[in-house]
């Protein structure tokens, strides 16, 4: 008996075209990633990362209970055409979106650990990009109610991978930062699982505000601003206890960062 809940896209057709399209979003992240791993780009943490969170997507999108699993994919499919674009703008020199500008030139410096390179790419993509992609893709459209429970029932199946994606990340990409997240607590968790969710409901509220005429213009504003005070609040906080610690942490990780892959 089949038990796949309702969806307005409910054939094996359309299911398989799905699945197909999601598994075009991996395959191309994955093709940035490798190129990154090939140059020891600081970019491919977050791109792996993201590549793994695509993948929990594809693999809940016809047993979590979304109701439009269509709407979904299309939602990823806008989301990842604005990370792509990114990246390829700033390879080729030009003008980078207003989100990503100074995330990426942090990570060109390669000053930064494994943790924050997940950690400030999340925010970049999902306070930037995500409200423009969720405007872009009719989130206030009549069908508001059902994509408010999908995008909601999304957060959970993120939320619920995040210890897998900080142990994948970590044996990957530094096998230090899972002894160290057992050592000294889960802090970084709390970051990237509560933060995630946080941060994917404001960007909720920015797709809302963006539809209403009066609010679009400071509403652009403060999302592309945003990624960099974050960014700068995780990187250098304001006590100089606090950014003495983080640097003497960022350097003692750096020892254990890996690039060579079996």
């Amino acid at each position: 008996m089949n038990d796949k809940p309702h969806s307005n896209s409910n054939s094996s057709f359309d299911n398989d075209e799905l699945t197909a399209r999601i598994t075009k979003i991996i395959q191309s992240l994955k093709s940035y990633r490798l190129k990154y791993e090939s140059q020891r780009d600081s970019r491919a943490i977050f791109t792996y990362t993201y590549e793994l969170m695509t993948m929990q997507i594809g693999e809940s999108l016809f047993t979590s209970g979304f109701l439009d699993p269509a709407w979904i994919v299309k939602l990823d499919e806008e989301f990842a055409s604005r990370y792509f674009m990114a990246m390829d703008v700033y390879d080729e020199g030009g003008e980078v979106p207003a989100g990503w500008s100074y995330i990426l030139n942090v990570l060109h410096q390669r000053r930064t650990s494994v943790l924050e390179e997940m950690i400030i790419g999340m925010v970049a993509h999902i306070v930037w990009d995500l409200p423009l992609a969720l405007a872009e893709t009719g989130q206030a459209s009549n069908n508001s109610e059902t994509r408010l429970h999908d995008f909601h029932l999304m957060n959970d199946v993120l939320g619920h991978s995040i210890n897998l994606l900080q142990d994948s990340v970590g044996k990957r990409y530094n096998p230090m930062l899972n002894l160290l997240d057992k050592l000294f607590g889960t802090h970084d968790e709390i970051i990237t699982n509560f933060g995630i969710r946080i941060a994917r409901g404001i960007a909720w509220y920015n797709a809302c505000r963006l539809q209403n005429q009066y609010l679009k213009s400071d509403t652009m504003r403060s999302i592309a601003e945003s990624p960099e005070h974050l960014a700068k609040e995780i990187l250098t906080p304001k006590l100089w206890t606090l950014a003495f610690i983080s640097r003497l942490f960022r350097i003692f990780l750096s020892l254990f960062r890996r690039w060579n892959f079996k």
